[in-house]
Formats: structure tokens, C-alpha cells, sequence
């Protein structure tokens, strides 16, 4: 699945993907009924980022791909300090879930 996007700064690729090859998981920081929320490492560049991933569902309009899919595209274009920077989006290899890297927010 590849989507092509005009933010230079964010990947927009959505690859299949194993994110413990890039990123070390340090812990769970949050769940909900579309997915999980946890704090990660990047082997890359070490930094500390939020990977959420979202559990896609066919049945449901909300959490459908198409329908996550459009929420990511419009993520960085939001520009407002409350809200964390996103840098990578992707699915796992079955194309069950969907991965977000974010800027991680100490305080929310």
C-alpha cells in the first residue's frame, strides 16, 4: 500500500513493517478499543517517541483502512503546539494494525 504526500519531513509510504528492527519498546503508556499507545526508542537516532498502533476493522467505518488512513494524512497539517508531530506511518505484515511514530509528549 503506498501513498505519495507532499510532507517531506514525514514518511508516508505505509510499508509493511517489523518495528522492533528500528524501534526499542520501553512500555505500554496507554490503551483504548482502536489500539495502543507505548513509549519507543529509535535504534536510529535514539530518541524517545509515542508508537501508536490501531487495530484496523473492516466491520467498522471508523477504524477501517481508508478511513485511518485519512485521519494520518491530515495529522501534520494540524500545526497547533498541542498536538504531537507525527514521522512515520505504517502496517504490520499481515496489515492487521496500523503503527504511527509521534513525537513523544512527557506531559500528554
Amino acid at each position: 500500500y503506498y501513498i505519495t504526500n507532499n510532507l517531506s519531513n514525514v514518511e508516508m509510504s505505509y510499508p509493511s513493517f517489523d518495528v522492533d528492527k528500528k524501534y526499542t519498546v520501553m512500555q505500554n503508556i496507554g490503551k483504548g478499543s482502536a489500539g495502543s499507545v507505548f513509549m519507543c526508542k529509535s535504534k536510529r537516532d535514539h530518541k524517545t517517541y509515542a508508537l501508536k498502533q490501531i487495530f484496523l476493522d473492516k466491520r467498522k467505518k471508523s477504524r477501517n483502512k481508508d478511513t485511518v488512513l485519512r485521519e494520518v494524512q491530515n495529522t501534520p497539517k494540524v500545526g497547533s503546539p498541542s498536538h504531537c508531530s507525527l514521522s512515520r506511518a505504517f502496517f504490520d505484515r499481515k496489515q492487521d494494525n496500523l503503527f504511527i511514530i509521534q513525537d513523544y509528549c512527557a506531559r500528554g
